[in-house]
């Protein structure tokens, strides 16, 4: 178990956060560990250090979260064919 018993983000490793967390370090080493995307785990071990793990993993979802959000945003747009008039 990963555990960071001195940061004030370890709130970052419960639930699933601990799995990607690991597989970002550690690779898909068991069956289990393959229900999680590859994505998140991949680019957080490419852009981190292991000083500074749980911040860059914090500010990455933070990243994701609001792309998502502006997707959801522009998709819903296109979908309901809002005018500009709305979007101000």
């Amino acid at each position: 178990s990963l555990t960071y018993p001195n940061s004030i983000l370890k709130f970052l490793t419960n639930w699933d956060g601990q799995h990607y967390i690991y597989i970002s370090q550690n690779g898909y080493l068991y069956d289990k560990l393959h229900a999680f995307f590859p994505l998140y785990p991949f680019i957080l071990s490419l852009i981190t250090t292991k000083k500074y793990f749980l911040i860059i993993s914090y500010l990455l979802n933070f990243i994701f979260y609001y792309i998502s959000c502006y997707i959801l945003w522009k998709l819903t747009l296109k979908r309901f064919n809002f005018n500009k008039k709305y979007t101000k």
